[in-house]
């Protein structure tokens, strides 16, 4: 028995490919701001991070056939360059993005032609969910969801039985069906999940390290990325969620007013001595949470991918005590928190004001704007807006 759990992990051979599918909230955003942010040393190293983001972000969209609420359509162009840039420079690679957790048959079956089967590599990291859908809950807070806490936890965890739960539970979450896709494509073997433990962080980066053969420590986090909100934020968020419909934001317009600005003043924002993050879920979501594990560690057993880890840690155990008080969604909002979102929110709003201005302007510099057109004729050019059409925004 290994010392530790990376200790038999074998590395991958020259020229293969890591494909990283999250899924969210198991430490994903840190691994990828560390490995973008050492990017040029990995490549002296041997392994390439491709692109210049911090994650495959549109690119992995693109092959996904997805695109997000609020954000541009990706295009399949950016992924093929993604692919040529992987393939042309011979190095190990890793390409990362929490979308390839969601991934369909067609979508996992563009990803293995890209790079071919006997080279690539596929990383899950599973994490208790008791402790994972809190988080996840957050994130959805932040991106158009109005379900109260425990309305959201009844939804994703529908009924008591494992089959209605497995029905109603996000697919991204679901690691029994997400090894079984991928390993309809690639040796078991090749699909490294692993198990994360509360109270060792030190497994993901190490697993990360020997698969890339890279020296120990050298992906420890460079920075706290993705930081929490307290529950009042959280909260306060998904009541302005609540009115959106009601005053007709568009997606684009919202996300780029909330998640981009009043996300950001709240994370800036220093918790108070009464701050609290999102609870543990209550008894009934923890028993249907024991049996949705109990399901995923079984099939994971008959499967037999790579296991990194213990598959009982992603089990609460019976000593994982539920919140006293029922989940009781607070109507009032600190001032501070309020103050905050408002902040970011007019900052985005200025930003997003000042962008349009320089875009006309610059197309009135080039001829598209004011006089132009055949003839001399005025006209509404490129940047300025037209009757029936919406002005352009920022990306």
């Amino acid at each position: 028995m290994p010392e530790n759990p990376w200790d038999d992990i074998a590395p991958m051979a020259p020229g293969d490919v890591m494909i990283h599918i999250g899924p969210p909230k198991t430490g994903s955003t840190s691994i990828q701001t560390t490995m973008a942010a050492r990017r040029d040393e990995m490549a002296e190293l041997g392994v390439l991070y491709p692109g210049s983001g911090v994650r495959a972000k549109f690119s992995g969209w693109a092959v996904m056939g997805a695109r997000p609420r609020g954000m541009r359509k990706p295009l399949m162009a950016e992924w093929d360059e993604l692919v040529r840039e992987v393939n042309e420079s011979g190095l190990k690679a890793v390409v990362s993005s929490e979308a390839f957790g969601r991934a369909d048959e067609d979508a996992i079956g563009r990803m293995v032609a890209s790079f071919g089967a006997e080279r690539l590599h596929v990383v899950a990291v599973g994490r208790r969910l008791d402790k994972a859908l809190p988080s996840l809950y957050q994130e959805k807070v932040k991106k158009f969801l109005a379900m109260t806490y425990e309305e959201w936890l009844d939804y994703v965890l529908a009924g008591d039985d494992i089959d209605a739960i497995v029905a109603s539970f996000p697919p991204g979450q679901q690691l029994a069906e997400t090894a079984r896709k991928w390993s309809t494509h690639l040796d078991p073997q090749r699909f490294h999940l692993i198990c994360s433990e509360e109270n060792n962080r030190a497994l993901m980066p190490r697993s990360f390290e020997r698969l890339l053969d890279l020296p120990d420590g050298f992906l420890e986090p460079v920075a706290t990325a993705n930081e929490s909100l307290d529950r009042t934020s959280v909260e306060m968020l998904r009541q302005l969620n609540a009115q959106k419909k009601a005053h007709g934001w568009t997606d684009e317009f919202y996300r780029k007013m909330v998640f981009y600005g009043a996300v950001g003043g709240l994370r800036n924002r220093e918790w108070g001595p009464d701050d609290t993050k999102i609870p543990t879920p209550p008894e009934w979501a923890l028993a249907r949470i024991r049996t949705l594990a109990d399901h995923t560690i079984a099939s994971l057993r008959e499967q037999r991918p790579h296991i990194i880890g213990d598959l009982a840690s992603l089990r609460p155990g019976e000593d994982v005590v539920a919140p006293e008080s029922p989940l009781v969604e607070s109507q009032t909002i600190a001032l501070d928190a309020a103050v905050a979102a408002l902040a970011g929110a007019v900052d985005a709003g200025w930003k997003l004001e000042q962008s349009q201005r320089q875009r006309a302007q610059g197309a009135g510099k080039d001829g598209k704007g004011g006089k132009g057109g055949k003839g001399g004729k005025k006209g509404p050019g490129k940047g300025v807006k037209r009757k029936g059409r919406k002005a352009p925004t920022a990306d």
